[in-house]
């Protein structure tokens, strides 16, 4: 049997934040490590995965253009359609999902989405 090689990561954090955080995180189901591992796993396939996060975790304070917006939003279209043809393909119906039938998850990413929107970072 083979095992992996750990590493730790320690910060400080103020302790109303790291109340808070673990909270929000419980609530949705996340440990923490899970949340950093997946983090570092995020940050370390590109560049621009990179710049995402930074947007995300409101790293970078600028707003993206008007045409990097309208790129996001025709991506968005694109992948939607994408999907929608694949499924009618395979003789499936694409319909939306009530939100008493989405997860935890599945809202939670919503509420994400919802606010980089009205941030325009989305």
């Amino acid at each position: 049997m083979t095992t992996q090689a750990l590493s730790q990561l320690n910060i400080r954090l103020d302790a109303s934040l790291k109340s808070a955080g673990d909270r929000a995180l419980l609530q949705e189901g996340i440990s923490p490590t899970e949340l950093i591992r997946a983090l570092w796993k995020k940050i370390t396939r590109s560049a621009a995965d990179l710049r995402q996060v930074e947007q995300v975790l409101e790293l970078v304070e600028e707003a993206p253009s008007e045409a990097v917006r309208q790129d996001k939003v025709l991506l968005m279209q694109e992948g939607r359609k994408f999907v929608a043809e694949g499924l009618a393909s395979l003789g499936g119906n694409f319909q939306t999902v009530s939100r008493e039938e989405k997860s935890d998850r599945e809202l939670y990413v919503d509420a994400l989405y919802d606010r980089m929107r009205e941030r325009g970072t989305l």
